[in-house]
């Protein structure tokens, strides 16, 4: 370790952080794995990561990339190797606020982005948690509240700036390298260390929030009739449900967004939800979309650790619903429902590298028990997987993450941009 630091830039070895120092322990883990790297860098720059990653792959077998340190995969710290943190890439810039143009660093978090967007009317999907970072989101997915209205996060993402495997600085769009542009959104993590993004920003002054809660015997019981809402709701609606085990059955906590501040619309749209069978509280206001993605910024302690498993759904029914009523007998301490329809699915599957473009609803499932034998018959109905949702690291899993031509183009890509599979700890696509 003591070559590594001698070969680091002034700039690079002032801010690093080891093993013994008082920032390590607040900096080693990620959201949900206890790590012990090395050594933490931290690049303020495109040119900086690019350093960083020169010496991360000499003097280390491994290293991870961190953007807001959140990821399920718990792939952004590692044992041993070198983490290249980009916290201090956390710049937003407006550049026309009329066209919603926006530029914004990396390491941000979108609770952090979303209150400095708000004073302009902007907002931008995003997760249900203002603590993910920029990076980690707006490369492979982002299924946040706003989905059905303005589509996946990577759908808004209008160019990026990306250091690749050869150590260069490389700026991509539609016109500029679109292969890669069209990699990068979706499978960004294999590609490179994207430094920025500029994305086209939704105008969005107010909305109406709500939280419900639905008492079921059973997802089986309950489930079918709640989707049905989802699917018949203008596409301003989307609501983002949490199944645990209850005293008597199945409770399931909904967060429900409205993409409007008129009262009387947001009061008809939420309505449905209201009137489905076994709701025993709602409550609803209307606020801003900073206040809907709250930031914490609490240092990560592998607090959310265990098996994390992903299914992209078309529909839910009642043989969906045993199947997930399963998952929680089984051990699983949260299912997780998110719908994926709407504006999504407007979005050619060959237009991304998220090819995803016909599926209802994504189902995560969460706990600190195994239960992968209660979740294979989800799995078995499923139409996809996203990989943001999914710790597994299973690769045959590849093919429901990248379908046919989706995996042919990116192998083509990484021959390209990283013949030597350099961004590998992702998810395995050669």
């Amino acid at each position: 370790m003591s070559e590594l630091l001698a070969a680091l830039p002034p700039t690079l070895a002032s801010s690093a952080v080891l093993p013994g120092s008082r920032a390590y322990g607040a900096a080693q883990h990620s959201y949900t794995y206890r790590g012990a790297p090395a050594a933490i860098l931290y690049p303020g720059s495109a040119d900086e990561v690019a350093q960083a990653l020169t010496v991360a792959t000499t003097y280390g077998e491994r290293f991870s990339v961190r953007s807001g340190g959140h990821g399920i995969s718990g792939r952004s710290t590692n044992d041993g190797g070198v983490v290249i943190d980009l916290t201090r890439l956390n710049g937003v810039e407006i550049e026309d606020a009329a066209a919603g143009t926006v530029r914004i660093g990396a390491g941000n978090r979108w609770g952090p982005v979303a209150r400095a967007l708000a004073p302009s009317g902007l907002a931008i999907t995003s997760g249900d948690s203002g603590d993910v970072g920029v990076g980690g989101l707006a490369t492979v997915g982002g299924i946040g509240l706003l989905a059905r209205r303005d589509g996946l996060t990577i759908d808004r993402v209008t160019g990026a700036e990306i250091v690749v495997a050869d150590g260069r600085v490389v700026w991509t769009d539609a016109d500029h390298e679109p292969e890669l542009f069209w990699g990068i959104r979706g499978a960004g993590p294999n590609l490179g260390v994207v430094t920025s993004l500029r994305f086209r920003a939704a105008h969005l002054r107010g909305v109406g929030h709500a939280d419900l809660v639905y008492d079921w015997p059973s997802l089986e019981a309950g489930l079918p009739a709640w989707a049905e809402v989802v699917l018949a709701s203008p596409r301003e609606v989307n609501a983002f449900l949490y199944a645990v085990r209850g005293p008597r059955g199945v409770r399931a906590m909904v967060q429900a967004l409205v993409a409007t501040d008129d009262e009387q619309e947001i009061q008809t749209m939420l309505q449905p939800f209201v009137d489905v069978p076994g709701a025993v509280n709602a409550q609803a206001r209307i606020t801003t979309y900073d206040q809907v993605v709250p930031y914490g910024g609490h240092p990560h302690s592998g607090q959310a650790g265990g098996p994390v498993r992903s299914a992209l759904l078309n529909e839910i029914d009642a043989g969906t619903g045993r199947d997930l009523d399963g998952v929680l007998a089984a051990g699983a301490d949260m299912v997780q429902i998110r719908p994926v329809g709407g504006a999504v699915n407007d979005i050619a599957p060959d237009a991304t590298a998220y090819a995803h473009r016909h599926q209802q609803f994504a189902v995560m499932a969460s706990g600190r028990a195994p239960f992968d034998t209660a979740w294979a018959p989800v799995l078995a109905r499923a139409d996809g997987l996203y990989l943001n949702f999914d710790n597994s690291g299973d690769p045959a899993l590849v093919e429901l993450a990248y379908p046919g031509q989706t995996r042919t183009r990116l192998r083509a890509l990484k021959a390209v941009w990283d013949p030597a599979d350099l961004f590998r700890e992702n998810f395995p696509i050669v």
